[in-house]
């Protein structure tokens, strides 16, 4: 239920402003370009005397300061704006932006899963909410973060369920479509965790306005919600492949690769679930290739992030070292000039000066033995992820080698047992990258190997009956070339086992790597007839 808050949190606190720089903060926002608007709202607050800035309109560019912190990931930053923006509003009295700073700091908090400490913020909130007048949105934004907590912890479901029911009336009366569109998908989330069949009805209503409002995202995210909900109660697969297929249709083109994945994964355990077997592998091999691109692109930012620290940290490291240096030679002149007035004071402060540096250097020098520890972290972490992936390509596999083995139809079995192999030169790839140091490139001729080992035990065909011959050259590639060169080879070794081989002893296969300036060549030869 949290991929809802964003767009919730941008549609509570959107009042009160004519600050056009402010509204371009919150657009970006809106538009997940968190680093510009929060680079959008550190100008405005560099700029805050200038502009003579209201300590009331200070407050909400802190508060919205603090999300964009919050969504870049700094939440030390993050916590210290939203207390900021508090502070400033409870110093004016001004309990609109009160309320709308303590619901935002307890939606900090449950994002980061201290639901003790959310409810607390939530509780002042209510209090002064019982006070004083607060506008409808504060109040719509403090129901829907109850009713969110609530039914994150399981306390009083009921009550949720009562105050999304709230937050939906007060939507519609104030127009807020998309806010009655959040709420619908959320109360349809309640209901089928307490096993209600309103949960239907609230995900559909949810859809409509989705689709009245033109927010594709959101309309694909509800085929989701809804072809799961089926899949889970176990309704007829034709309505969850129905609803799933429709999902598929709305995201297919865009590059929301979550949404991608998953609808493709319900539609694929739909499909089975049907005995269509030969779509359902096809869909299957879809999932996974939207899997592992999201992989790809989750570890890419990740090492991205890193390095960008690590950069930037070197770059001061070498200008603060170059400072030193400059004001070394500096004083070093200054000493020469005027030796006999200064001689006692100047050696002083060159001792002190030498002494910072060295403190510096040692300093400098353990900052980057902890980036280079850091990093080798990351390392193990992309180890481990590598290793991840092969146990879940694995799983994958075994459920392929059950269903082969399970089945009386040949064509079929023989169709599982192909696709078998090829999920199982995919786990190899991960699994060369995870034994080996170096996780950016796989040993060309040891994958090779096993992966005409692994196919022949799949195929029952023993390794003594034919002659391997591999010569790569020393020739070695990423990850992503080597899973697409697998399954190249796959095809080929699986052909030369069904249908090249004879029962003499004459089998044999060759495979031959070589490259020149600009490309580079694969020979596969084997002892069949050809065409």
């Amino acid at each position: 239920m949290r991929y809802v808050f964003f767009i919730i949190f941008c549609a509570y606190a959107s009042f009160g402003f004519s600050n056009e720089r402010l509204e371009e903060g919150k657009k970006l926002l809106q538009k997940s370009k968190y680093d510009l608007a929060n680079q959008t709202f550190t100008s405005l607050l560099k700029d805050a005397e200038k502009l003579n800035l209201a300590d009331t309109t200070l407050g909400y560019v802190y508060v919205y300061r603090g999300k964009s912190f919050q969504l870049i990931g700094k939440h030390d930053l993050a916590l210290k704006d939203y207390l900021k923006g508090l502070d400033l509003f409870k110093k004016n009295r001004f309990y609109d932006g009160v309320v709308f700073a303590l619901v935002s700091t307890a939606e900090f908090y449950r994002n980061l899963s201290s639901f003790d400490k959310a409810l607390n913020y939530l509780y002042e909130a209510n209090s002064i909410f019982n006070k004083h007048k607060i506008s409808v949105r504060n109040e719509i934004y403090l129901y829907n973060r109850y009713a969110a907590i609530y039914s994150e912890i399981g306390l009083d479901q009921q009550l949720a369920v009562d105050y999304s029911n709230k937050v939906i009336k007060l939507a519609h009366e104030i127009g807020d479509l998309d806010l009655e569109a959040n709420s619908y998908n959320e109360l349809g989330f309640l209901y089928e965790k307490l096993d209600d069949d309103r949960y239907l009805g609230s995900y559909l209503k949810s859809l409509e306005l989705y689709k009245k409002n033109e927010d594709s995202y959101n309309v694909g995210l509800l085929y989701y919600n809804i072809a799961r909900s089926a899949w889970r109660r176990g309704l007829d697969p034709e309505i969850t492949l129905s609803y799933a297929n429709k999902g598929i249709e709305v995201v297919d083109t865009t590059d929301w690769i979550v949404i991608k994945a998953s609808l493709y994964n319900i539609k694929a355990n739909s499909l089975t679930k049907l005995k269509r077997y030969k779509e359902a592998l096809k869909v299957q091999d879809q999932y996974i290739g939207y899997y592992i691109e999201q992989m790809k692109a989750e570890l890419d930012k990740s090492f991205v992030e890193i390095e960008t620290k690590y950069k930037v940290r070197e770059k001061n490291n070498e200008l603060l070292i170059e400072q030193k240096r400059t004001q070394l030679l500096d004083i070093e002149n200054k000493a020469k000039s005027d030796k006999l007035k200064y001689a006692i004071s100047t050696s002083i402060l060159l001792g002190t000066i030498l002494f910072g540096g060295i403190v510096f250097l040692i300093k400098t020098k353990r900052k980057n033995k902890q980036l280079k520890k850091n990093i080798q972290q990351k390392e193990i972490l992309l180890q481990e992820v590598h290793h991840r992936v092969k146990n879940n390509l694995t799983i994958l596999n075994s459920l392929l080698f059950l269903r082969a083995k399970a089945c009386e139809d040949k064509d079929v079995k023989l169709i599982l047992t192909e696709c078998q192999a090829r999920v199982h030169s995919m786990a190899l790839v991960h699994q060369n990258l995870y034994d080996v140091d170096d996780a950016s490139k796989v040993d060309l001729e040891k994958f090779t190997r096993q992966l005409v080992d692994e196919t022949s035990s799949i195929f029952d065909v023993n390794t003594n009956s034919f002659q391997l011959k591999i010569d790569t050259q020393g020739i070695n590639f990423d990850m992503g070339f080597t899973i697409f060169l697998g399954l190249i080879l796959n095809e080929l070794i699986t052909n030369s086992f069904k249908y090249a081989f004879t029962n003499d002893d004459q089998n044999f296969i060759s495979i031959f790597f070589s490259k020149d300036k600009k490309n580079y060549y694969l020979n596969y030869i084997d002892s069949g007839k050809g065409m």
